[in-house]
């Protein structure tokens, strides 16, 4: 096992509270640009973005995921979105 540097050894165990006061810049809260659901559609629930458009068309077809019922966008190999 490598041994960790100074550094790293520094922030062992350490929290997001404790980097800030190491001057460790935080990231900017991440805003939800697109969320896709492929229920039926391959637009966005957030209407400014763009549509997905497919290579060739696909189908949807229902499935379960997890054991939730769910419809899915099936498409064929190199036919991605």
């Amino acid at each position: 096992m490598a041994k960790p540097s100074q550094s790293m050894a520094a922030l062992a165990g350490a929290t997001i509270a404790g980097l800030w006061s190491l001057g460790a810049a935080l990231p900017a809260e991440a805003a939800v640009v697109a969320n896709y659901k492929f229920q039926n559609t391959l637009s966005s629930t957030i209407p400014s973005a763009p549509d997905l458009v497919p290579f060739l068309l696909g189908s949807y077809s229902a499935a379960s995921i997890g054991g939730t019922p769910a419809t899915v966008y099936n498409f064929g190999k190199q036919h991605g979105v």
